[in-house]
């Protein structure tokens, strides 16, 4: 899983970037939705991130869904 968020948040460095505020928003919703399908509670991430504001909020809610996954994994 550590793997896996630290290429999703790689990616999304990139994006943030090289993209415009709303542009990268987008491209992070649609890439998250990738990255958490077949996740143990992805479904609950991509509901949740539709309603964020700005990327940062989108980033911060990755990054608290991994934590969450190590942690019940623990």
């Amino acid at each position: 899983m550590a793997d896996r968020r630290d290429v999703i948040l790689a990616h999304f460095g990139m994006l943030l970037q090289q993209e415009e505020d709303k542009h990268a928003l987008h491209k992070l919703r649609t890439f998250t939705g990738v990255y958490s399908h077949g996740l143990p509670a992805g479904e609950r991430l991509r509901r949740q991130i539709q309603g964020l504001p700005d990327a940062p909020a989108l980033l911060a809610a990755v990054e608290t869904f991994f934590a969450d996954l190590e942690l019940a994994a623990a």
